[in-house]
């Protein structure tokens, strides 16, 4: 899948003057906006071939994944947050954990390359996305458990956890171009530490964060709650990021792209004024982990 995309800021005072002017020109409502990622480091490039069910996947994508097995890439896991439950606590022990994890979103896969060069209006980028397989967590996990014995012991080092972050805002759609205006939460520097036995836990394995626990778009990080110290806006402002990105399925049509590009040239020209788009550079949005 190829992905194009152009990006703008906004400050916080202005977001509800952008969506109801992208309500009036899509004739939709904006839909809230929550997702948590998990990024992970390849430790080394993967080179086996999926099986299963990602087969046919691993045919559609097949230069996606030859291009990434040529130098290791972050990879992200992405989970919709509107179906966490609330009140779960790492205290509420495994059987209250394991109820809050199969009660949430299922973890989406998702692969980015670096933005290509060569366009000046817009980014560019293969995009490789789907619903994770229990096959593929177990790459991520730092642990697994051996089905001959039951015992934790250390999995083959596919992956280390970086970090993880929440996106939380609006998302509109018009015609093919995906409109998302958001602002990016990150861990407080105690939750992200390494103390306590929470933090032992596998990344995947936490229970997901509540969007009711979150601190409020306006929360600076000095008023935050007890409920919401867990988390702060990355931008302390309160500004707003704008992404507005259309994808095609089949990169190698060049018709196909065509239309796509000038569907998001079309948009970026018709919000100008209201929203300026602008490309930033390529390499601030490069995935490949640095040796």
């Amino acid at each position: 899948m190829q992905e194009a995309l152009v990006y703008s800021q906004i400050s916080a005072t202005r977001v509800h003057q952008v969506l109801s002017i992208l309500a009036g020109l899509t004739g939709t409502q904006p839909v809230p906006l929550c997702e948590q990622t998990l990024l992970f480091a390849q430790n080394k490039p993967t080179t086996a071939a999926p099986t299963g069910a990602a087969r046919t996947k691993a045919q559609q994508l097949q230069r996606e994944q030859q291009q990434q097995a040529a130098r290791p890439h972050h990879h992200k896991l992405s989970r919709d947050l509107h179906s966490a439950p609330s009140n779960v606590s790492a205290v509420d022990g495994k059987a209250h954990l394991a109820a809050a994890a199969a009660a949430a979103s299922p973890w989406i896969f998702r692969a980015e390359q670096v933005p290509e060069p060569g366009t000046k209006e817009w980014l560019s980028r293969a995009v490789t996305e789907h619903v994770a397989t229990a096959e593929e967590l177990t790459r991520f996990r730092s642990v697994h458990e051996d089905p001959s014995d039951g015992e934790a012991k250390p999995s083959p080092p596919a992956y280390s956890y970086k970090t993880q972050y929440i996106v939380r805002g609006h998302r509109v759609v018009h015609a093919n171009v995906v409109i998302s205006i958001f602002q990016i939460l990150v861990e407080t520097l105690q939750t992200a530490g390494t103390d306590g036995a929470a933090q032992k836990e596998d990344p995947l394995d936490r229970p997901p964060p509540s969007p009711a626990s979150l601190p409020s778009s306006e929360t600076s990080a000095s008023q935050t709650s007890s409920d919401s110290a867990s988390w702060r806006l990355l931008d302390a402002s309160g500004a707003h990021i704008v992404e507005a990105t259309v994808r095609v399925a089949d990169p190698s049509n060049a018709r196909l792209t065509g239309v796509a590009v000038e569907e998001l040239a079309a948009f970026k020209a018709e919000m100008a004024g209201a929203v300026d788009f602008y490309m930033p550079d390529r390499f601030a949005l490069d995935t490949r982990v640095k040796a």
